[in-house]
């Protein structure tokens, strides 16, 4: 008996000490791991801090002369800009459910776009949106466009919005010429929202 219980005890003694052993290995593995991952995420974030200040980027702020529940109406359709941008012959959902985000829209007139929204906020009247696969306007369009628009209830009548973007430095364009192209666009899409808002108040 004092044989084998000799024989278990001194078992037993190695099987703590390979637990012990296997436990500050695997402590180790588990840092390392850890020590790696955290390594991928702070190079992961510098790289995106890089980028965003690589981006080019502006935008307007304009007060209209519409109601704001008519402006915001208008511009919270996303699958609906065909309906007051005279320039875009189609605007059709081909992912999601409209005003959700995750949705994307399909836009095409002069130039074609697939466009997918970020957020979406009703209460406050605000939206984002991220220009995916697209020939917009330029020879190899836009890429990492994301655009912000806020609208907010400029008093008698009339509606403050602000529009802004960040986009990845453009091809064949200086970030001036950009930047004074994106101000026009964003003015007369502006002003043709200030109309058909105005139309759609009086219905």
């Amino acid at each position: 008996m004092a044989v084998v219980a000799s024989f278990f005890s001194q078992f037993n003694d190695k099987r703590r000490g390979l637990r012990r052993r296997d436990g500050r290995e695997g402590k180790g593995r588990r840092n390392q791991i850890m020590g790696s991952s955290s390594m991928e995420e702070l190079l992961s974030k510098q790289e995106e801090e890089k980028e965003e200040e690589r981006k080019w980027s502006g935008g307007v702020e304009l007060t209209l002369d519409c109601p704001v529940k008519s402006a915001w109406a208008l511009q919270s359709d996303f699958a609906g800009l065909h309906k007051w941008v005279p320039t875009v012959r189609k605007c059709e959902l081909v992912e999601g459910e409209n005003k959700k985000v995750g949705c994307l829209r399909y836009c095409i007139g002069n130039s074609w776009v697939y466009e997918r929204l970020l957020e979406f906020d009703d209460h406050n009247m605000y939206m984002s949106y991220r220009m995916e696969t697209n020939h917009f306007v330029f020879p190899k369009g836009f890429q990492g466009y994301v655009s912000k628009v806020r609208l907010r209830d400029g008093g008698e009548g009339k509606t403050f919005v602000s529009w802004t973007y960040s986009v990845n430095p453009v091809f064949s364009q200086t970030e001036e010429q950009l930047t004074k192209f994106m101000t026009a666009l964003y003015t007369n899409t502006l002003k043709r929202l200030e109309t058909a808002a105005n139309l759609r108040s009086k219905l």
